[in-house]
């Protein structure tokens, strides 16, 4: 699976994206891509979007004769979280696994826990919570983080660990050197995007009837609770993106919009590198926080997908497996690094670009979004959203949050 998902990024490594703009009504009324927060709100309504604050109470009967599965990504070290001290004070270890086995909650006085220890904690509980006819739980890991997972699952009671499935192994790719040619001097994983591209995969290839939810593995809130879970069941949707609404803190992330193309009104991202090309950075950072504007859809990197509806799509649209798994190909992202004084390009991709991609596809071939987003408000935001890209947030979720039992998720205090 490493090799396909990697020899689909060489196959596009050369293909540019086509350059997009803001729509701008003052400067720039040409602009193919419109956020969220610059639509009317029946325009708005006219899209495959919910919300989660709309979302009404269901029947818990609702999930008998599924199957949950929750994956979790762990498959990078996060250097850029300072926390050699807590894993010294915790694991007594020096060397980095990721952020989920590095970062540590108390649960009650003094107990402190994994991330990830809290996560198996968290499945074990909805799979006696919720009348799923199976909840399991599966770590993204690559072989620089595996150890690590492996030891914070294998400190746990057997009778938790019952959730378990195997681990998903994200291997270390070549990269291109400065002579453009493939090269095994540096490695590096390609991207979250192969995440992504598995369960795609997996999902229209196999007749596995799941549930399956994509998380940030140091997030220990990024879990659809039972509301979405209930409302993707019932409406059969095949893939749900979940996002939150903008605040000053996410001035730098990428905002969801409707890109024009042609006939086709398409969801798509709008990221930072793409206002800096087209000279709107400014604009761009504003989006969502004037007062004029509506709610800005901010990304979280939150996937579900819906095995069954996927695969009855695609079947409807009579082409081949291998054809269909090119033609939604992710843009390739070209990462450079420096190693002794050497230049690498790693070749990667993310995970909303692959979902994307695909439902840009159904939509030309068949007419049809196969992509909802859920978007949930600034109120409920942390009820999902709690990511730790600094020691700064790891720090201040200590201080503010705390793990509540036996839900195991973080919540505030007082």
């Amino acid at each position: 699976m490493n090799n396909e998902y990697f020899d689909l990024l060489l196959k596009m490594k050369d293909k540019s994206p086509e350059p997009m703009s803001l729509f701008c009504s003052k400067s720039n009324e040409g602009g193919i891509f419109t956020p969220f927060c610059l639509l009317d709100e029946n325009k708005v309504k006219a899209q495959p979007v919910f919300l989660y604050e709309s979302l009404r109470d269901h029947n818990s009967e609702i999930f008998k004769g599924h199957d949950l599965r929750l994956i979790k990504m762990q498959a990078g070290l996060g250097s850029s979280v300072k926390r050699d001290d807590i894993i010294m004070k915790y694991d007594n270890r020096e060397s980095l696994g990721s952020k989920g086995t590095d970062l540590f909650f108390p649960v009650g006085e003094n107990n402190f826990k994994s991330v990830v220890s809290l996560q198996v904690l968290q499945a074990n509980y909805l799979k006696n919570y919720l009348p799923f006819s199976k909840v399991k739980l599966q770590f993204l890991v690559n072989e620089e983080t595996s150890k690590q997972v492996a030891s914070c699952i294998d400190s746990l009671d057997t009778s938790i660990k019952k959730v378990m499935e195997p681990e998903i192994s994200q291997n270390m790719m070549p990269t291109i050197s400065e002579a453009g040619e493939l090269t095994r001097e540096r490695v590096a994983p390609a991207g979250h995007g192969f995440i992504g591209f598995r369960e795609i995969y997996q999902a229209l290839s196999s007749e596995a009837d799941e549930i399956v939810c994509i998380g940030n593995g140091e997030d220990l809130n990024s879990t659809p609770d039972e509301k979405i879970l209930a409302h993707v069941i019932k409406n059969e949707i095949p893939v749900v993106m979940i996002t939150t609404t903008k605040t000053s803190a996410d001035l730098k992330g990428g905002q969801m919009g409707i890109r024009k193309e042609g006939e086709h009104e398409i969801i798509s991202i709008f990221e930072k590198a793409q206002a800096e090309e087209s000279g709107q950075l400014e604009y761009f950072e504003k989006l969502g926080l004037r007062e004029q504007d509506g709610e800005s859809f901010f990304n979280t990197n939150m996937a579900i997908i819906n095995t069954k509806p996927l695969r009855d799509a695609f079947r409807g649209l009579d082409m081949s497996f291998e054809d269909f798994i090119e033609k939604i190909a992710p843009e390739v992202i070209k990462n450079v690094k420096i190693q002794d004084g050497k230049r690498f390009t790693q070749l990667e991709s993310a995970l909303g670009s692959v979902l994307l991609n695909m439902n840009s596809f159904f939509i030309k071939k068949s007419g049809r979004n196969i992509l909802h987003l859920c978007n949930v408000g600034v109120e409920n935001r942390y009820r999902f959203f709690l990511p730790i890209k600094k020691r700064e947030d790891y720090d201040f979720y200590l201080e503010k949050y705390k793990v509540t039992t036996p839900q195991y998720t973080l919540n505030p205090k007082g």
